[in-house]
């Protein structure tokens, strides 16, 4: 894992494949023009890969073509991930036991049968 750069990194290459200039990914990243090349010239050289090939317009090269799907998904999956973590924070969770109620239910049933009022009552009715 020595050749994972840094996150801001990666997050300006996957933001500059999208719009191929690095004016507008740095509009995005609320960065200078000049932070986004530094950025993506030192992921060049940690990779050593050319990443984009600048002309009259940026174009990503064969490389950057095979990585930038790669890195998109990688923000996305981490994204997603942690929407379906926060949302599972959020959630309460109530778990309750049948077997225990069944047994509360079953015991306070005993407990009525040994109790005296309903003998009392039944007594009373056949003498009355």
């Amino acid at each position: 894992m020595r050749d994972l750069p840094p996150t801001a990194t990666l997050r300006a290459f996957e933001v500059a494949t999208r719009h191929l200039t690095f004016t507008s990914a740095a509009q995005e990243l609320n960065v200078t023009q000049s932070a986004v090349s530094h950025q993506l010239k030192h992921l060049e050289a940690l990779w050593g890969l050319q990443l984009f090939e600048c002309g009259k317009a940026l174009r990503l090269t064969a490389a950057g073509v095979a990585l930038a799907p790669i890195v998109r998904e990688f923000f996305m999956s981490i994204e997603a991930t942690l929407g379906n973590l926060r949302e599972q924070k959020s959630r309460v969770r109530l778990s309750v036991s049948t077997t225990f109620l069944r047994a509360q239910v079953a015991a306070a049933t005993f407990a009525a049968s040994l109790s005296p009022a309903p003998r009392i009552a039944g007594l009373a009715g056949h003498h009355g």
